[in-house]
């Protein structure tokens, strides 16, 4: 099987809670900090002892040198919690992200993409996807609010995601898709990188 280049381009524009100046306004989701915190621990913490590890996040959203502010190498439950205090404080209603799917060495047409909010995010925030162009390029929207306004084709909630990838004619193996791997957090308070997955 030839190569799978997933590039993801965050545009870290966001609309803002209580923005009314156009149809494109969006407020938002409420989110329960202590909960999510709680909710993460619950999924990730193997071992139990309060925190996540670096082998413990590693098939997960979480990057360590994201959410460890007190570099111990370790994420904590405060950690968590307050970094979702953070995303309230930002007050954004979604955030702009465009997606580049290149198999092998071209773009790749036509190709599926579905960001999954992880388990414990599911109660606060929305599945996006979009399809990708003859450049291989997609806006993620959701499409419940899509429905509703053409003009939040681009918009994806903030938060940790499972990305799932797919195409009509191309094969395309299950860690990228049913047992994916890929992960990504679209966060309004830090650099949204540019990730680049590969599959044979």
């Amino acid at each position: 099987m030839g190569k799978l280049c997933i590039v993801f381009s965050a545009l870290t524009a966001a609309l803002a809670l209580g923005c009314n100046s156009g149809p494109s306004a969006v407020k938002a989701p409420p989110l329960d900090p202590a909960k999510l915190a709680d909710g993460a621990l619950a999924e990730y913490d193997k071992d139990g002892d309060g925190s996540l590890s670096k082998a413990e996040v590693k098939n997960s959203p979480f990057e360590v040198s994201r959410w460890d502010t007190n570099q111990d190498g370790k994420i904590d439950r405060d950690e968590i919690e307050q970094k979702f205090k953070n995303y309230e404080k930002a007050q954004a209603g979604v955030t702009m992200l465009m997606c580049t799917i290149v198999y092998g060495s071209q773009p790749l047409e036509g190709a599926e993409v579905v960001f999954e909010p992880d388990d414990f995010m599911k109660d606060y925030i929305e599945t996006a996807s979009g399809t990708t162009d003859a450049n291989g390029v997609v806006s993620l929207g959701i499409p419940e609010l899509v429905a509703k306004d053409p003009t939040l084709s681009g918009g994806i909630r903030n938060g940790l995601y499972r990305v799932k990838v797919t195409h009509p004619e191309r094969k395309i193996g299950p860690k990228y898709n049913e047992e994916t791997t890929l992960m990504y957090e679209v966060s309004p308070v830090d650099y949204n990188t540019q990730p680049i997955f590969r599959v044979r």
